[in-house]
């Protein structure tokens, strides 16, 4: 079936695709892809279950320029490694020997909601998760990529104690050494300028993991800069715990 090219999303799976946006989301998460990887996508599932050769594949995603098929092979390898394609009963491309590629998984349109956005509130904060951007008095924050990730991962989870393994898992998709975690937490608490002896919103839970003690609201924010008041209000915590950053 071929989807419409209109600017609504496809949802395949635990994915949504904004062509608007130009944005692959996992939940409320953006899998991180390459333009090209990108492109492909984008014209493969709006042509799922059709077949689409290569040459075809080549002209949408480098128009203006020939390149050879090694260049298409390593995006589509890239593609399936964010899509976690083949892991378990995943199933999104497949590969037609002499004919080309095929997207498999269902998919279907659903509302791209590009008109709001959600901004969560903490102390004089506020985050886009969708976005992921930070302000702090209308400036935004400079974060990396992964502390960002970090930040988003815990304010999700106000309050929640989340284990190291499993920030590491979502963050990183992979096994990484312990201090690599301690590092980006670090960095996040000294931007947001958390005391390591007098935490505000970062706790460390020794031995388990971390938590956002901070309480955190939620509101809605149309691109034209309206917002809605705040939706939910997560429960003030209890004490911060100990530091190990």
């Amino acid at each position: 079936m071929k989807v419409s090219s209109s600017p609504s999303a496809l949802q395949f799976g635990s994915f949504r695709l904004s062509r608007a946006r130009r944005v692959l989301l996992q939940g409320d998460r953006p899998v991180r892809l390459g333009s090209r990887a990108l492109e492909i996508l984008i014209a493969l599932a709006e042509r799922a279950g059709h077949i689409v050769s290569r040459e075809e594949l080549s002209t949408i995603v480098w128009p203006s320029t020939v390149v050879e098929e090694s260049s298409l092979r390593v995006h589509v390898a890239a593609l399936r490694k964010a899509l976690g394609d083949g892991q378990g009963s995943s199933r999104f491309i497949i590969n037609v020997p002499g004919r080309g590629y095929c997207f498999v998984a269902g998919v279907r349109q659903v509302p791209d909601h590009v008109d709001a956005d959600e901004v969560w509130t903490f102390g004089d904060y506020e985050l886009s998760p969708r976005r992921r951007l930070l302000k702090l008095a209308g400036r935004p924050v400079k974060l990396g990529s992964r502390a960002i990730e970090l930040l988003v991962a815990l304010t999700r989870k106000s309050g929640e104690v989340q284990r190291r393994e499993s920030l590491i898992a979502e963050i990183w998709g992979r096994d990484v050494d312990d201090g690599n975690l301690r590092v980006h937490i670090a960095s996040l608490r000294r931007a947001l300028g958390d005391a390591t002896d007098d935490c505000e919103f970062i706790a460390s839970e020794p031995g388990v993991g971390y938590r956002f003690v901070a309480p955190v609201s939620r509101r809605s924010v149309s691109l034209s800069g309206e917002s809605t008041p705040p939706a939910n209000l997560a429960l003030r915590n209890g004490g911060a715990g100990e530091l190990d950053a």
